[in-house]
């Protein structure tokens, strides 16, 4: 009897529990989304920010193609520079 009362217990506890979702997670995918339209037209426009890291290759939010300029704006802590031989 008692066994069966704390399984159900615990089913209820666990069903109660809060699903962690944390917010942060969905600021820094939009972080890292890369712009489609911007990496078709100027592939330099998404590059590896950080060396070590294998999932680091992001595009700047604003990244624009006004002026076939790219945008300079930092990705997280490095900033995106064009290569020497971009166009």
């Amino acid at each position: 009897m008692f066994s069966c009362l704390n399984t159900v217990i615990l089913l209820i506890a666990l069903l109660l529990s809060p699903i962690s979702t944390d917010d942060n997670d969905e600021d820094s995918a939009e972080e890292k989304k890369c712009c489609s339209d911007c990496y078709k037209s100027f592939k330099y426009c998404c590059i590896e920010c950080a060396l070590n890291d294998t999932e680091s290759e992001v595009c700047v939010l604003n990244c624009r193609i006004d002026l076939g300029n790219c945008s300079y704006k930092k990705c997280h802590l490095f900033v995106c520079t064009r290569p020497d031989d971009f166009m």
